[in-house]
């Protein structure tokens, strides 16, 4: 997801899940709530994903803050990934 780009539960549940997977869009608010909860646990200021009522979620850029691979420089990205997805 690239930063200042909003997102429908839809377009996430569509990029997730190929089309012959019944997903109830709650599911995806799950998902970005884990996500968020992973993040905090390496940087408990994260507040960086947005959540637009009615609309979907974007991922806020911001210049002040390091991103995920400056915050962890001993992990991969494949582990970075793999942690997230838990």
């Amino acid at each position: 997801m690239r930063p200042g780009v909003v997102k429908s539960r839809n377009a996430l549940m569509d990029a997730a899940y190929d089309d012959q997977v019944y997903v109830d869009d709650r599911t995806i608010d799950s998902h970005v709530k884990r996500v968020r909860k992973k993040f905090k646990q390496i940087d408990d200021s994260f507040d960086m994903i947005d959540t637009l009522y009615g609309v979907g979620y974007r991922f806020r850029e911001s210049l002040s803050r390091k991103s995920s691979a400056q915050m962890v420089p001993t992990l991969g990205q494949d582990h970075l990934d793999a942690q997230l997805l838990r």
